[in-house]
């Protein structure tokens, strides 16, 4: 039988070599299935670890990632990849904060309530009025 870490260090080495063998848009994909797998693994620990059901999860990462965007130039050159990480980290804290501390008071049907009515808040922000762009959303050049 062969040793698990064996498996785990040819497994890394391949994804490691895989935007040399993909090109770009095999990285690009590769990255945007992270991202979606992040999104998935935030319900899980939601209702699999805590036993939460929560409506309103996904609005922490539109927050993070309309931050991302409307915290860039608009002339294209992009500050650093750790500013842009560090700004759609600490307004979406912010908003978990502010939904936090008024959620997490409820339980039951309530609680998914709340962070319904808190997620239903956040898209009306973003889609009706110009911060977000409104119905079109916000182009990336």
């Amino acid at each position: 039988m062969r040793h698990p870490t064996s498996f785990v260090l040819v497994f890394f080495g391949l994804l490691a070599l895989w935007p040399i063998m993909a090109g770009s848009y095999g990285a690009d994909l590769v990255a945007k299935i992270m991202i979606y797998a992040l999104l998935a693994l935030s319900l899980e620990l939601l209702v699999g670890s805590t036993g939460l059901v929560c409506f309103g999860q996904a609005a922490f990462f539109g927050i993070g990632a309309y931050a991302a965007i409307l915290l860039s130039p608009a002339d294209g050159s992009a500050p650093t990849l750790w500013l842009s990480l560090l700004s759609a980290i600490a307004l979406a804290a912010v908003y978990a904060l502010a939904v936090g501390a008024l959620s997490l008071r409820t339980q039951g049907v309530y609680f998914i309530m709340v962070t319904l009515a808190f997620s239903q808040m956040a898209y009306y922000v973003v889609h009706d009025t110009p911060l977000g762009g409104g119905t079109d959303g916000i182009y990336m050049y």
